[in-house]
Order: C-alpha cells, then sequence, then structure tokens
C-alpha cells in the first residue's frame, strides 16, 4: 500500500478549497437564468467545478481523509436541497452519491496501488450505474417533452420554408431528413446524458492521476494513448446488445440503441489510438499528423464511423500486439 499520507496542514488547506469549490458548485446548479450569455458561462463554469470536485475528493482521499470527506459531500447535499426548498431531491441525492461513492473508490483504490486502468473502469462503471438510477425516472418525460418541442419547431421551419419560396418536394425533403436526424437525437438522449457526466470523471481522473504519481501512486499497467484498446472481453456484450436491438420491443430498442451509441464512443477512442500508433511508427512531421486530424474531423460521421470499426476490429485483432500486462 501506498505510504503517502497528505500533511495535516496541506489536508486542512486542500480539504477548505475543495469545500468552497462544492459550495460554488451547489450554488451554479441552483441559478438559473434566462440570459443566454450569463446561461452559456454558467454550464461551462459548473461543468469544470464537477471536474474539480472529483478530482478533489479523491485526492483527499488518496492522502488518508475519510470522514471529513463523507460530512463535507453530507454538507454539500443539505445546501443545494436547503436553496432547491428540496425539489428535485433525488438528483441531489445521487450527484453527491455519485461524487461520494467515486472520489472514495478511486481514492483508495489508487492508494493501495491498483493499477490505474482498473481503477478507471471501477469508477467508471459506478458513474455509468448512479448516472442511469438517477436519470432513468426522467428520461420518458424528456424525451416526450423534447418531441413536442421539436415538432413545433419543424412545423414553424415548415411554414419559413414555403414563404421563402421553397416548392413543396423541397420543404418535404428537408423537413424529412431534419426529422430524421431528431428522432435519433431524441431516441439518444440517455446516452448523452450518461456520456456528459463520464466526460467529467475522466478528466477528472486523469488530472489526479497526473497529481497521485507524483505521491507515491505507480503508473505500472497505464499505457500510453497510442496502446489503448477495448477489451475482447466487451465483444460478447456487444453481440448480446445488438441481439436485443434485433429482436426486442421499442423499450429494449431503445435501450441497444444507447448501449451501442456509448460502447461507439470508447471504440471511436480506441480507434483513434490505433491511428496515432500508425502514425507514430510512419515518423510523421507534426503538421502531417496536425492535417490529417483535421480532415479526420472534417469528415465529422464518415471520420467516427472509420474510428469505431477500426477499434472494432482492432479488440480481437490486436493489430499493435498490446501485451495483457500493460493493458492497464
Amino acid at each position: 500500500m501506498s505510504q503517502f499520507v497528505m500533511p495535516a496542514g496541506q489536508r486542512r488547506i486542500t480539504a477548505i478549497v475543495i469545500s468552497l469549490i462544492m459550495v460554488a458548485y451547489v450554488v451554479l446548479r441552483q441559478w438559473h437564468t434566462a440570459q443566454v450569455i450569463p446561461a452559456v458561462l454558467q454550464s461551462v463554469v459548473a461543468y469544470f467545478l464537477a471536474v474539480a470536485v472529483f478530482y478533489g475528493v479523491a485526492r483527499l482521499a488518496y492522502g488518508g481523509t475519510i470522514y471529513p470527506i463523507v460530512g463535507m459531500v453530507l454538507g454539500a447535499l443539505i445546501l443545494e436541497s436547503y436553496i432547491a426548498g428540496y425539489r428535485d431531491l433525488w438528483l441531489t441525492v445521487t450527484t453527491w452519491g455519485m461524487v461520494l461513492a467515486v472520489g472514495l473508490t478511486i481514492g483508495r483504490l489508487s492508494r493501495a496501488q491498483v493499477r490505474p486502468g482498473k481503477v478507471f473502469i471501477v469508477g467508471l462503471l459506478i458513474t455509468v450505474a448512479f448516472c442511469t438510477i438517477q436519470y432513468a425516472p426522467y428520461w420518458g418525460k424528456l424525451m416526450d417533452l423534447a418531441s413536442t418541442k421539436i415538432a413545433q419547431m419543424i412545423d414553424t421551419a415548415q411554414q419559413s420554408l414555403k414563404a421563402a419560396g421553397d416548392t413543396p418536394a423541397m420543404v418535404h425533403e428537408k423537413v424529412t431528413t431534419a426529422r430524421r436526424i431528431i428522432d435519433v437525437m431524441i431516441r439518444l438522449l440517455p446516452a448523452g446524458t450518461i456520456l456528459g457526466t463520464l466526460t467529467q470523471y475522466s478528466v477528472a481522473y486523469l488530472v489526479f492521476v497526473r497529481w497521485a504519481s507524483r505521491h507515491g501512486m505507480s503508473l505500472a499497467g497505464f499505457r500510453p494513448f497510442f496502446e489503448w484498446k477495448m477489451p475482447f472481453a466487451f465483444m460478447p456484450v456487444i453481440m448480446v446488445v445488438i441481439v436485443i436491438r434485433l429482436l426486442g420491443n421499442d423499450s429494449a430498442a431503445i435501450f441497444a440503441d444507447n448501449a451501442l451509441a456509448m460502447a461507439s464512443i470508447f471504440y471511436c477512442l480506441t480507434g483513434l489510438a490505433l491511428m496515432e500508433f500508425v502514425l507514430r511508427k510512419l515518423r510523421l512531421t507534426r503538421l502531417m499528423k496536425i492535417l490529417f486530424y483535421i480532415f479526420l474531423f472534417i469528415s465529422q460521421f464518415v471520420g467516427f464511423f472509420a474510428a469505431a470499426l477500426l477499434g472494432l476490429i482492432d479488440s480481437f485483432a490486436d493489430w499493435r500486439k498490446v501485451k495483457p500486462a500493460n493493458a492497464g
């Protein structure tokens, strides 16, 4: 086990700073405005404050602090519940429950010198579980509300296109295309809500690893990005989800669509890692690599699909010969 113990003075200062960040996060979560620019700034700042909260709790847990963390999180929960007038208590409890569970888990496992890759996966699974139980009661209502609002917007756009002089055939084609895209977006709304929080957790964990590696945490098994790959063990799960998608009812199909959408993100990342590996082998200049990634970004869905497909194939082809001992 790691022998790192945060000095008492540093622990107090860190706890105070993290507590203030929690308070700021609570206030921003409960602050509402109809003005566009302040609302955008609020969401951006709150996003990074959430990253800081995940990181801060993990850092304190790694440094040996346990009970003060529980007190800080409970204090933030009570404060937010009070400010919100105890509305949406479920969202508040699950949010801070997730912060506590994820932060303590990755901090203590890292302190016990569990390999970073395994720690990341455990934290990821906890995050997915909390997000699912947090948002599941609201997904149906959110999807129905989005469908209603979008239908009104499409009707308005349809009238505008007619007034602009578009032919009925052109209007029909544009509206049909827009509806297909929007229907997919609404259908994948659950995956979107989960992936947003997963991104915050992932960024926080990478920052935590950078800090903890300077305080005794071993990076053995923590692969560089160009060696990332999805374990082949996920393939049977993907096959089961595909079967559910093909044979299940509409609710099962929505579940499968969202599960596949989330999996495609991870396969896309490992596909990009494979591309980075090849570019390193080719010894391309930095400019050529930048141009390649710009082209990939411009290609949008085609580039995303290509990267995800490469990641999927590489999970069992293992073109890079990544050894399990280095897989993290």
